[in-house]
């Protein structure tokens, strides 16, 4: 299990130098490879060249906010997982969030602890989105040669 969480690449955004050092050894520690920007612009470039299985992003941040971020990663891989999170967190940025497309929102600050298991929780759901799209596939695949 170990092997697998080392592979789980995750792109972490967060203008706050401090807080974006603690997920990078939060994950680190879990067993996960955290890649870090503290700018939104020179993250994007890097969800075309690079799997990732997660995006981690602030909201609030110089330059490009969360919510832009969200419709450009959107725009390159409509099926990447998103998770949000701000300090200044309330229910209205949290809805407007998921509308645009983030799997999850966390308000800082989180207890480690919760951080992974909700992070978790995001890749063990677009994990059973792709499966059950293969599924699909190969039941409709089954279904075109009973009709031969």
């Amino acid at each position: 299990m170990a092997t697998e969480r080392a592979q789980t690449k995750i792109l972490v955004i967060d203008d706050e130098n401090t807080f974006r050092l603690f997920l990078e050894e939060t994950l680190r520690n879990a067993g996960m490879a955290p890649v870090t920007f503290g700018n939104p612009t020179e993250a994007l470039p890097h969800v075309v060249r690079v799997a990732f299985d997660l995006v981690l992003t602030d909201l609030r941040m110089p330059g490009m906010n969360g919510m832009e971020l969200i419709r450009a990663v959107r725009a390159i891989d409509p099926e990447l997982p998103i998770v949000m999170m701000s300090a200044h967190g309330n229910v209205d940025d949290a809805m407007a969030a998921i509308r645009e497309g983030a799997n999850d929102y966390l308000t800082k600050p989180f207890l480690s602890a919760e951080f992974l298991f909700r992070l978790r929780l995001a890749l063990r759901a677009a994990s059973q989105t792709k499966e059950i799209e293969r599924l699909s596939r190969d039941l409709g695949a089954v279904r075109d040669l009973d009709g031969m």
